[in-house]
């Protein structure tokens, strides 16, 4: 008999297919439109999570609050995906354009991601038990406020498309 999936492994197949649905729904249904390869259990990675383009998997670190019971964690990564099916890796590098991949992965996250929460805007609160990783509704602005690091720069970017889903509505702006 097959053994039985850890609540890791369902959290991440939940979320995952949530997202996919939600693409659809929003009239995306050639995006992410095959199977996608998870590891919901990837202890060499720590506290980090990942896409892996050249494999087309996700990875989900085991650290503090196992990364695969965040939503947030779980469509940040599957944006990446998402970004890497549409453009063919353009936004997977460093960069600014590292940066716009890290901004539109936290605010899928945000957008498609679980609803509610203590604090919507506020990405990985679960995961850092609390605490914020990033945030989408920051007061970041281009270029005065560019660090060169892909995360805190793609806060720039996602507080562009939160500002936009607040101006035009969920769907209008994820669309």
């Amino acid at each position: 008999s097959a053994s039985q999936p850890t609540a890791d492994e369902v959290s991440v197949y939940y979320h995952l297919d949530r997202s996919k649905a939600y693409l659809d729904a929003l009239g995306f249904p050639g995006v992410m439109s095959f199977s996608i390869a998870a590891d919901a259990h990837d202890p060499a990675l720590g506290d980090n999570s990942h896409f892996v383009p050249s494999l087309d998997i996700l990875e989900f670190g085991e650290g503090g609050v196992d990364d695969a019971q965040d939503g947030d964690v779980v469509y940040h990564e599957y944006g990446h995906a998402i970004q890497d099916n549409q453009t063919f890796g353009r936004y997977l590098r460093g960069g600014e354009a590292g940066a716009q991949g890290e901004g539109f992965g936290d605010y899928w996250a945000f957008s498609g991601g679980p609803a509610g929460g203590f604090d919507p805007p506020c990405i990985g609160e679960w995961d850092l038990e609390g605490t914020c990783l990033r945030r989408v509704d920051g007061l970041k602005r281009y270029p005065d406020d560019l660090v060169g690091e892909v995360h805190a720069d793609g806060e720039i970017w996602s507080s562009v498309l939160h500002a936009a889903h607040h101006a035009l509505g969920k769907e209008a702006a994820d669309r």
